[in-house]
């Protein structure tokens, strides 16, 4: 069920769609026809009606489009024209000025037939840190957080690093070591 339809640029294209993880924005990329240019058109979903308020411009042809997991960045791929600036690449753009604050070219791309980069989605960023059953910097904390897992998986230190991810049990006490500096 349609509940509201967005218009953008019409002489555009959209041809990628982002949304901000917390849910508050979403972001467009649009392709003019017969140019190099191109916009990310902004949408607030925060609002009663959703609309575009914001409308980010000299993209060289802006295809996918990503948003980092804490939702502070939109990576934009550019097809862009080979030998044309900005040319094939990335545009990094800050989310609360929605404004383009760094455009990364891609290498080896000077002539044609050339594809810049694709991106679609969320972006992947490393896991938190683990963490243990004994309190940081405590003198017990090593201690308490073996102990811990001794208990959870029967005194098998080596079947607790496997259910965690860890590659050895050298790399779990590695980790419970970190853990336990603070």
């Amino acid at each position: 069920m349609v509940t509201q339809t967005i218009t953008l640029d019409p002489s555009s294209s959209a041809t990628g769609v982002a949304v901000a993880p917390n849910g508050s924005r979403v972001y467009v990329t649009n392709q003019v026809a017969n140019t190099v240019s191109g916009t990310v058109s902004v949408i607030d979903t925060t609002l009663n009606l959703p609309a575009v308020t914001a409308t980010i411009t000299d993209l060289a042809q802006p295809f996918g489009v990503g948003v980092t997991p804490d939702g502070k960045h939109v990576y934009v791929a550019l097809e862009g024209i080979p030998n044309v600036a900005p040319g094939p690449g990335v545009s990094v753009i800050d989310a609360a000025t929605n404004t383009v604050v760094n455009t990364i070219n891609t290498p080896g791309c000077s002539d044609l037939p050339c594809s810049g980069p694709v991106a679609f989605g969320l972006f992947i960023q490393p896991s938190p840190p683990p963490q243990f059953a004994g309190t940081p910097g405590s003198t017990n904390c090593n201690g308490a957080s073996v102990s811990a897992l001794s208990n959870e998986f029967g005194n098998n230190l080596g079947a607790a690093a496997t259910a965690l991810g860890f590659k050895s049990v050298k790399a779990l006490q590695t980790a419970i070591g970190t853990f336990c500096a603070g």
